[in-house]
């Protein structure tokens, strides 16, 4: 009995390990993004996406209001430790201007729960915070979204 309760606690302190689940996707940015908050931006989906956050949605509203960081953030195993600072968003919000001013797509998605979606309209999502990492599909950078913390 001991070493299926073992077993466990052991299998449930890796799974909190894991980064939560996300996606990406091609996108135009339509609009030049402010730094000031509430900061607003469309985004035009350049793929098919079959997927349940944007589903049938050729243009994505997003609101980022950047959330700080909580002081017990940075303390091991906290929930809300993975959010970006604000550092990171106006980083993100700077490589989103720049592909707006070439006309160029980037890639946009989201880590654990990063677009919240608003009540009265299906394509308007809200953000807390962006991150730019690498595409797994090639080396140009991604835009992450983040609205709950990840666990």
């Amino acid at each position: 009995m001991k070493v299926k309760f073992f077993t466990l606690m052991i299998m449930a302190f890796i799974s909190l390990a894991c980064n939560a689940g996300g996606d990406y996707w091609y996108v135009k940015v339509n609009t030049y993004i402010s730094s000031k908050e509430p900061v607003t931006f469309d985004l035009t989906v350049l793929e098919n996406t079959p997927r349940d956050v944007i589903e049938h949605c050729k243009v994505i509203t997003v609101m980022l209001d950047y959330e700080n960081i909580p002081f017990w953030s940075w303390f091991p195993y906290s929930p809300s430790s993975p959010r970006p600072t604000q550092r990171e968003t106006l980083k993100a919000l700077d490589v989103m201007n720049a592909a707006f001013k070439s006309n160029s797509k980037i890639y946009f998605g989201y880590m654990s729960g990063g677009l919240a979606r608003e009540k009265n309209d299906r394509c308007s999502f809200k953000s807390k915070g962006l991150r730019l990492k690498s595409a797994d599909r090639s080396q140009q950078p991604v835009v992450f979204s983040f609205f709950e913390p990840m666990w």
